[in-house]
């Protein structure tokens, strides 16, 4: 349904961000197949939403943190650089920011932009879970919450535990991390 609405959109606007969205379907920029999640976590930008963006986030503004890191991971206006976008979604997930919380955790898991640290990762899951990150699922956030699940079963129960006092101890540091 998203798709023809993109299609209907950029036929009938010839608007940027609905033409790349609906390139995107078709391929990503390596010419690998796109999935689903590729297409929907997109956040296409013009130059001008790119300097807003990145005055804002410099302000504090964890919504435009989290719009800045996708630009980053998604290389719309900037240079593709997941070690840029784990800074501002991280920036995000300590002031509640739920969506960057959940990317962190795939950061984590995957070690794009970061060390790859299964126990932090799933620290970031359980504080995005008290969150309601798994409560209201649709579109990418249930793709990225099934990846995070299949990853998640890769950990021990003793590495499960420890991220959850780690969750904990981040927590009671920063009570913001909860919205």
């Amino acid at each position: 349904d998203e798709f023809g609405a993109w299609i209907d959109e950029w036929t009938e606007t010839n608007s940027l961000p609905s033409r790349l969205k609906v390139e995107l379907a078709f391929k990503k920029p390596d010419g690998r197949a796109a999935i689903l999640c590729d297409i929907l976590s997109c956040e296409v930008f013009s130059p001008d939403a790119a300097r807003y963006h990145l005055a804002e986030a410099e302000k504090g503004d964890a919504q435009a943190q989290y719009s800045l890191g996708m630009m980053y991971s998604n290389g719309n206006h900037v240079k593709k650089d997941f070690k840029e976008a784990t800074k501002w979604w991280h920036k995000a997930a300590e002031q509640g920011n739920v969506s960057s919380q959940t990317l962190l955790v795939l950061s984590y898991f995957r070690g794009e932009g970061v060390s790859k640290d299964l126990v932090t990762g799933y620290a970031w899951n359980h504080i995005a879970e008290i969150n309601g990150a798994a409560d209201d699922l649709f579109g990418d956030d249930i793709l990225i919450y099934e990846k995070v699940k299949s990853l998640a079963r890769k950990m021990t129960y003793a590495q499960m535990n420890k991220a959850i006092r780690m969750a904990t101890r981040m927590i009671n540091k920063n009570p913001k991390l909860m919205k």
